[in-house]
């Protein structure tokens, strides 16, 4: 018959002498007592045999330093321990932020480009690994210290947030493959909430026909990489990013100086394919970029980056900061678009057609009237629109060569 254990209370450990020595509470946990000092030891059998064995509970040991309910708390983990038969005293091994930073760098795919990778690491050590110990251990960092992290990200450079936490969840995402994390908390930090104060400075537009100016100045000074022949299209062309930076040449007709993008590209899905004339300007640019680019890219405006790959919004963004476009006089690619709107409806009178403010419309890919009212219009405005494309380019053109 088992011997009858009665559990310890901090009044028999205070009271307890040295002839009582040892004290137990349970099977697995002892209280060894000297004149000098009251100590916790974790007794238990090793694997094969009946026989105990017992060591220190941990550095220090002694009551009261270490708690009755904390030495049963260690001693409840030493027991899950042994029941998933792990040595419940093998020092687990600490995962810093360092080594996995280190492990991450090294995991990069061979197809980025060594600038690419400098990037990616520069970004990362510059707001994280420099903003924190980085021999923290990994498992220590909690999901408030991460959203401090991007929120100051988002603040100081909103344009960058989103692919900086897209480089933490890469670091994240390998430790909780790796088993050094049991939950990646980057994956479920909503960046847009964090960034929401700056939406509105986000679709800024220039609509003051002098500032239109140095921007189109500017922007025809550029040399003639994709990135910054892109922006010299999109003066012309105002099309959603989206659709700018993925423009495939079998889009383009130089022959019928049209680009026709695939409806199921486009932001409305429904309907005939999407039709913009080019004028004589925008064919001339394009045509000079295809004796460079079109046989080397299915994209017109081809990543310098990954070579199979078509330039980014935020490529043109970042470009247009770089160029001075911020603050005051903000400008992104999306803005292209208010921008040509507010002028053309300025100089509404200039533009020789009849329904000029439809054909506008009709341009930006924008549904004319109300929904009955769609039904019944068919009108695909093409030749208001080559009327259009040709004056707004002209208008370009008017104002780059004013000194």
């Amino acid at each position: 018959m088992s011997r009858q254990i009665v559990r310890l209370t901090d009044t028999k450990i205070k009271n307890a002498k040295p002839e009582d020595s040892p004290l137990y509470d349970g099977d697995n946990l002892m209280l060894k007592i000297t004149k000098a000092s009251k100590r916790w030891y974790f007794r238990f059998k090793q694997a094969g045999t009946d026989k105990y064995t017992e060591k220190a509970l941990c550095k220090p040991n002694d009551y009261p330093t270490v708690s009755l309910a904390k030495a049963r708390e260690i001693t409840a983990k030493y027991k899950k321990a042994i029941a998933e038969n792990k040595d419940p005293f093998k020092k687990a091994e600490i995962i810093t932020i360092k080594r996995v930073f280190d492990e991450w760098k090294q995991k990069f795919n061979n197809s980025l480009l060594q600038k690419v990778k400098e990037r990616k690491v520069a970004e990362v050590k510059n707001n994280f690994i420099n903003k924190i110990d980085e021999y923290t251990p990994i498992n220590d960092i909690t999901k408030r210290e991460l959203v401090d992290i991007l929120e100051q990200r988002a603040q100081t450079a909103p344009a960058r947030a989103k692919r900086f936490q897209g480089y933490l969840n890469e670091i994240f995402s390998y430790a909780e493959t790796k088993g050094y994390i049991e939950n990646n908390f980057i994956k479920n930090i909503s960046l847009n909430s964090l960034m929401e104060q700056h939406k509105t400075e986000n679709y800024k537009a220039i609509t003051d026909e002098a500032d239109f100016k140095k921007l189109v100045k500017v922007i025809y000074s550029l040399d003639n990489s994709p990135i910054n022949t892109a922006l010299k299209i999109l003066l012309h062309l105002p099309l959603r990013s989206a659709n700018l930076i993925s423009m495939q040449w079998r889009e383009i007709d130089f022959m019928q100086k049209e680009l026709k993008i695939p409806r199921p590209n486009m932001k409305v899905k429904s309907g005939d394919d999407f039709i913009l004339p080019l004028s004589d300007e925008v064919i001339k640019i394009l045509e000079t970029h295809a004796e460079i680019y079109k046989d080397i890219s299915d994209y017109v405006f081809m990543s310098r980056v990954i070579k199979c790959k078509h330039i980014t919004a935020q490529g043109l963004n970042n470009r247009l900061k770089l160029l001075g476009f911020t603050e005051k006089l903000k400008q992104t690619a999306h803005s292209f678009r208010s921008t040509f709107r507010t002028i053309a409806q300025n100089h509404i009178d200039e533009i020789p057609i009849k329904n000029p403010r439809d054909a506008i419309e009709s341009f930006l890919d924008h549904k004319i009237g109300n929904s009955v009212e769609m039904i019944y219009n068919r009108a695909d405005y093409k030749k208001e629109k080559i009327a259009v494309a040709k004056w707004w380019s002209e208008f370009i053109i008017k104002i780059r060569d004013e000194k």
